[in-house]
């Protein structure tokens, strides 16, 4: 097994392999980081949140839109993207307390006082992608997760975006694709490298992520990464994930009236097909 192919488990604080291991490739699975109990609490959270949603037409969460997508052969709409996720569910807001969670803070070394992102950017955001002939919404093309911050012309700070992985995650249902290394090039690249979210082609330096449901992946927001669309136009299509960064610098908290920034209305002239 090649190197970059290792996983990991996540039991107490992260060891000096793991950390190095991150810094290397700009990205750390950890497997089984939810028991199949777990995992099952959450899937049943994200249906009520979603049923919840739709029932009471509600469109954004903390000013950030919420993404809608279609499922043409049971004829219902479903919940795409859905930021702040945890503000509608006890059980996952319970969930990203947990103490296991402290043990990613120190990725970053002692110089950047890292947090989860709880009520600042998008929270914690629910993807469901769905392929299928009406799906708005199929893969996601290259991008680096930083750009936002250019967008709001703040400084680009150290991220890291939490991946917690409710299905599996494949070449079958399209996969998280990310180039290795890439975290570590310059400012320039980082940004022109690819044509961010548009460019959806394969790259040959990519590597497919194969994830389980309750596993996590980590990986730096300077990270270039996509997510493939899948061969099938069925349920075998569908990719659960749940995503929150972990942040540093000054801390800007959203409220139920915050207003929609600016990069999430650029997002709406993009497509993701």
């Amino acid at each position: 097994m090649e190197e970059i192919e290792k996983t990991f488990t996540l039991t107490g604080p992260l060891s000096s392999e793991q950390i190095e291991f991150y810094h290397k490739f700009g990205f750390i699975h950890f497997e089984n980081f939810l028991s199949p109990k777990e995992v099952s609490k959450v899937r049943q959270s994200i249906d009520d949140v979603h049923d919840h949603i739709l029932k009471n037409n509600i469109t954004s969460a903390y000013g950030i839109p919420i993404k809608f997508n279609t499922d043409p052969k049971k004829g219902v709409e479903i919940v795409h993207r859905l930021p702040f996720g945890h503000k509608f569910s006890p059980y996952l807001d319970t969930l990203l307390h947990h103490e296991r969670f402290d043990y990613l803070l120190n990725l970053m070394g002692k110089k950047y006082d890292m947090r989860l992102a709880l009520d600042e950017k998008d929270g914690l955001v629910i993807n469901k992608f769905l392929n299928t002939d009406q799906s708005a919404y199929k893969q996601m093309g290259w991008h680096t997760d930083v750009l936002r911050d250019v967008f709001m012309l703040k400084k680009a700070l150290p991220m890291i975006n939490v991946g917690i992985y409710v299905s599996k995650s494949d070449e079958t249902n399209g996969g998280l694709r990310i180039i290795p290394k890439s975290h570590r090039q310059s400012v320039m690249s980082m940004f022109t490298r690819k044509v961010q979210i548009l460019d959806t082609s394969y790259d040959k330096n990519e590597f497919l992520v194969k994830a389980n449901p309750g596993d996590l992946v980590l990986h730096d927001g300077r990270l270039w990464h996509r997510v493939g669309k899948s061969p099938y136009e069925d349920e075998r299509s569908l990719r659960i994930v749940m995503y929150i960064p972990l942040i540093t610098g000054k801390e800007e908290c959203r409220k139920s009236d915050s207003k929609m920034p600016v990069y999430h209305k650029l997002n709406k002239l993009l497509s993701y097909k």
